[in-house]
Formats: C-alpha cells, structure tokens, sequence
C-alpha cells in the first residue's frame, strides 16, 4: 500500500512539476499578447486609439479589427514590406509612441538562460546578420542553447538589396568578417544559401561555433491560382516540424517590430509541448506601414490562436 502510494505521489509530483514547468515557460508571451489585447481578449487601449487614429472602424471584437486591418493594413499579396504599404497621416511622434506601447520598438529579452533551440529567423541579409550577432551577444551574456536553427528558404534575393556590395563588402557588412572567410566563387542565390554564407561570414566566437546549426530550406510556395510565392514564416517553421525534431524550448529571435508577430505565428503552429521565448533587438524602423504591416499579422495569429483555444 506505502508502495502504491509512494508511486501516485511521484507521478502527481512529475505531472504538477511538468504543469509549472509549462506555465513558467510561457516566458514573457503573455506580456507581449497584454500589449496589443487586453485580458478579455478585447483590444489594448493602445491599439484602439491607434485604429481611431487610422480611421479603422471596428465593434470592438478582434475578429472585425482583424478583418479591418487586413484589409488597410496589411501589404497586398506577393509584394514585399518595403514596397507598398498603408499611409497614414498620424503625427511621427504619436504613431511612434503608440507603436512603442504596442510593443513593437523596444528590445525584448530571453526569460530564460538555457534553451534546447536557437531560432535565427530568415529575412533581407541585414537583418539576417543583425539576429545573428543578436543571439551572439545573448551568448556573451551567458544564454546557452544547445542546437541553432537557421529558418529560411527558396526565397530568390533581392537586386538592389541583397547586392553583391552589400552581401560581401566588409565596410557595409556592419559586423567584423571571420578572417578566414573569402568571398565564394558561386554567390548566394536564395536567402537560405545567404543565411548560410553570412553564418560562415561572421566573425563568431569559437565556443558560439561549436554550437551545432541546422539550415531549413523551405521552397517556393504556390497559390491557389498557380502563382507562385516566396515561402512565409508559417511555411517555413512547418517545414522545421517536417524534420520530427524533439520537444524542448525554443529561443525564437527575431527583431523589432517583428517579434510579437513571429511570436505568435510560432506558438499557432507549435505543441504546447514546445515552449517559446521570443527576442529581438530595438527598432530602428521610421516607416509607419512596417509597423502596420506587422500589427495585421499580429493580430491575424493572435485571432487564429485564440478561436483555437
């Protein structure tokens, strides 16, 4: 019977620790979620007076901001966020303020200090580099993972953006060169190859380097109607999933103002047997549509998670 006993207390304590253990490793989502939706799942009051400032009419339910804000605010299909986007005629200083409330500009830091994975999150070269010597500096600070993921794909790079000055010319690069680096004969033609010539690229502390890296190359997407697109950050984290990869804890970084959206699309796609820290450096970013932009898609997964739930 003491037996018996002993065994039920040791499977409640394992299930009660294994409960807390998911809480706890919410990290500072719940935060971030605060800042854009309030507890009732209705908007902040941040993003209300901005939809008032935007002209967004809404009943105050998340499902109509959702549709209203895909609609004014999100950059039309198969065109990049500095391309097109929404213009307002908000004051610089009072979209900036709103934007910073909503949490979009400020940095955002690990919870945590020990991780089973690092997410570099693809993007333009820039800040591909940028998340990159994030997380390295995260590691200076003591964060430890125990395996980076490079998340990118098929994405063709940019012409004027991802040029061959700006993906090798040390004085543009803005972060020291690997001294045993040379330029490729053979350039990167798509963002996961520019991901992983930018890893080699960088000059990266020889324990950083010992850390083992996985490159996730996600193809071109196709549309309903056959065009053709590049792969999204859903994509391209359903193509991690692909590889049956382990449950653990995940450092997601990214960097602002797009860490809540990543964040988000993140745990709507993740098992809660997957915990998700999300960080990224401040915004330098002056163009209101970006912020936008990454609202809409915020608010867009924030609504899938919650009719999930």
């Amino acid at each position: 019977m003491i037996l018996k006993y002993s065994k039920l207390l040791f499977l409640t304590t394992i299930i009660t620790a294994s409960n807390y253990c998911f809480c706890k490793n919410n990290f500072q989502t719940i935060n971030q979620i605060r800042l854009i939706i309030s507890k009732n799942g209705n908007p902040s009051q941040a993003l209300k007076e901005l939809l008032e400032k935007c002209g967004i009419a809404h009943d105050n339910t998340l499902k109509t901001i959702v549709e209203q804000t895909q609609k004014e605010f999100l950059r039309p299909a198969n065109k990049e966020r500095w391309e097109v986007g929404y213009e307002t005629k908000m004051n610089p200083e009072t979209a900036m303020t709103l934007f910073d409330q909503l949490g979009l500009i400020k940095e955002v830091k690990p919870s945590a200090q020990q991780y089973n994975y690092a997410f570099v999150m693809g993007a333009l070269a820039p800040r591909v580099r940028l998340r990159l010597n994030y997380l390295v500096e995260l590691f200076k600070q003591g964060i430890q993972v125990e395996k980076i993921i490079f998340l990118g794909g098929a994405r063709p790079l940019e012409r004027e953006l991802e040029s061959e000055t700006i993906l090798c010319n040390p004085d543009i690069t803005q972060f020291p060169i690997n001294p045993a680096w040379h330029k490729p004969k053979k350039l990167p033609k798509t963002e996961i190859e520019m991901m992983h010539m930018i890893y080699e690229q960088m000059d990266l502390p020889l324990e950083f380097r010992a850390i083992p890296v996985e490159f996730i190359d996600t193809p071109m997407q196709q549309n309903t109607d056959g065009t053709i697109r590049r792969p999204s950050t859903n994509d391209i984290i359903k193509q991690w999933l692909k590889t049956k990869p382990e449950y653990g804890s995940i450092l997601l970084v990214s960097n602002q103002p797009y860490v809540g959206f990543q964040d988000a699309t993140a745990r709507s796609l993740l098992s809660k047997n997957f915990s998700i820290d999300s960080v990224g450096s401040k915004s330098t970013e002056q163009k209101q549509n970006i912020y936008l932009d990454s609202i809409a898609r915020w608010l867009y997964q924030e609504h899938i998670a919650a009719n999930a739930g």
